[in-house]
């Protein structure tokens, strides 16, 4: 054992890795940056690429639709909204009852349940514009037929009350389809394995 000045022994003590390092500080809160909506590039750009999509799908522009469709940012901007009721791209396609511009912007991966500020979908703005061959066009892609807009209608509701009875009568066969497929399958079901009910 050990002897300090004093002649006092000297106890020995286990260091450990742990008392010999340093210390890490606490992190320094630093401020989440947000970006201002108003002012940011990146925004800006992204409103204006939908803009210029809105506008090219409800003219029907289908050259330009195709390019902006093409970028390689259009995740930005394919679905963003525009104007106080942020209708998209699809929306004005839709309710313009342009098939072409809405296959292009539904191969560019726009989302075909889409909702602007009002809860409406592309299937709504084209059943409430009594555009059959978009409304019919929307529901064999995929549309939910069943959802609903902020006020609780459907896009059925919707042809209904605008008084376009033959996009009404698409929309009922559109539900039927799924349906008449299901029974189907349910019926060769049964004639495969001989029982009847």
């Amino acid at each position: 054992m050990s002897e300090d000045a004093n002649g006092a022994p000297i106890q020995a003590a286990a260091i450990t890795l742990a008392e010999v390092a340093p210390q890490p500080r606490a992190a320094e809160a630093v401020p989440l940056q947000l970006c201002d909506v108003d002012t940011d590039p990146i925004v800006l750009l992204a409103r204006a690429k939908a803009a210029e999509l809105q506008n090219a799908a409800a003219c029907g522009a289908i050259q330009s639709l195709t390019e902006l469709c093409h970028s390689p940012r259009v995740g930005m901007y394919i679905d963003q909204g525009c104007g106080d009721a942020a209708t998209t791209a699809l929306m004005c396609a839709a309710q313009a009852g342009r098939v072409d511009a809405a296959r292009i912007l539904l191969d560019a991966r726009a989302e075909i349940d889409a909702r602007d500020a009002h809860g409406r979908s592309a299937l709504m703005f084209a059943a409430a514009n009594g555009e059959v061959r978009a409304t019919t066009w929307l529901a064999e892609r995929g549309a939910d037929l069943a959802l609903r807009a902020n006020n609780g209608w459907t896009a059925l509701m919707f042809a209904a009350a605008c008084g376009h009875h033959e996009t009404a009568g698409a929309l009922l066969e559109a539900a039927r389809r799924p349906l008449l497929r299901q029974s189907r399958q349910r019926s060769a079901w049964r004639g495969h394995t001989g029982s009847r009910r």
